[in-house]
């Protein structure tokens, strides 16, 4: 049974405003809150993960480096380098989303400013 005062409450809590929840059906609202409790899981998985690496780092004799341990932990290798037309792909991608512009060759300026 749908209980307006307990709804609220939840509402309240997982950060919604008055006039949000005014708006929200109960099934948004029950999708909100499971949400809220998955992101929450998960930042509170990630904070018991960096004590748990604090630990095991602080006991060992020699600490490794940064880009050997990110390396072996992600199975990606930190020091490739980009060929010229990958790095022109990321610098256009940047300036995409960064709102920048595009001068032509012949002056002309395209995207957006």
């Amino acid at each position: 049974m749908w209980n307006w005062e307990e709804a609220l409450k939840t509402a309240i809590l997982i950060g919604i405003s008055l006039t949000e929840f005014d708006y929200m059906t109960p099934h948004e609202l029950a999708v909100h809150a499971e949400a809220f409790l998955e992101r929450r899981t998960a930042e509170f998985e990630e904070k018991v993960t960096l004590v748990w690496l604090h630990e095991y780092y602080h006991r060992q004799k020699y600490l490794p480096s940064l880009k050997d341990e990110i390396k072996k932990l992600t199975g990606k290798d930190t020091d490739v380098e980009m060929s010229d037309e990958e790095m022109l792909q990321m610098v256009k991608g940047l300036n995409a989303q960064m709102g920048g512009s595009v001068i032509s060759k012949d002056g002309e300026m395209n995207g957006t400013s």
